[in-house]
């Protein structure tokens, strides 16, 4: 369900993989749709979003769901990092 006219644009706040997650004033964003996802996209994609509009970006436990691996050269390495 894409509910995208509810945000005011220049400035939007984005919940990237929100799951069964909905924050308010943010544009919850997952692969899948549910009953707390604004917009059903593959964050790892392009979004719909002309740049530098967000003034904010959440984004819990959904590293494992890129595949920066494919791109890493193995005699590099990644940094990574989690909130707790």
């Amino acid at each position: 369900m894409d509910n995208l006219e509810q945000f005011p644009t220049p400035k939007i706040r984005l919940h990237l993989g929100c799951g069964n997650v909905h924050k308010d004033g943010y544009i919850n964003i997952d692969i899948r749709p549910g009953p707390a996802v604004d917009l059903v996209a593959v964050i790892g994609l392009p979004l719909p979003f002309e740049r530098e509009v967000a003034e904010a970006v959440e984004a819990y436990d959904i590293l494992e769901h890129f595949p920066y691996w494919q791109v890493m050269d193995p005699a590099n390495k990644a940094s990574l990092a989690t909130l707790l």
